[in-house]
């Protein structure tokens, strides 16, 4: 894959009447993939799949019981469940889908310690009634 320098360096030496075989060597990159880029080809890029997707319902319905349930209550159902990925791995993946049913406008990120570890772990909470912050 070309970066967008690159990509600009073989269109304007095309404009200046370079070969295909030219512009190749002169980037170092096959001929093939100068060819694409000069066609107009536009890499993309795909999402995953979440891996959350077969504990979706699951976590639909945990959210509509209660949307400020501890993600790490959630972490140790799921892992009840099967779900083998970390924990920072279900707080990306809730982030990342924003259930309709949890209560996004009051989402806060509140450092938590765990008696486990001395590591700090991400938690889902509401603040106080009195703040005024929405950090």
């Amino acid at each position: 894959m070309l970066t967008q320098e690159d990509v600009v360096e073989v269109h304007a030496l095309k404009r200046r009447g370079w070969s295909v075989a030219a512009i190749a060597r002169h980037t170092g990159r096959d001929p093939k993939t100068v060819r694409r880029h000069l066609s107009g080809w536009k890499p993309t890029r795909g999402t995953a799949p979440s891996v959350l997707g077969p504990y979706r319902t699951y976590l639909e319905a945990r959210f509509a019981d209660d949307p400020h349930v501890f993600v790490t209550v959630l972490f140790d159902e799921l892992c009840g469940l099967g779900f083998e990925r970390s924990y920072p791995t279900l707080v990306r993946e809730i982030r990342r889908l924003s259930f309709s049913s949890m209560n996004t406008a009051w989402l806060s990120v509140v450092p938590m310690f765990s008696p486990l570890c001395s590591c700090a772990a991400i938690q889902f909470t509401r603040p106080a009634s009195n703040c005024t912050s929405r950090c």
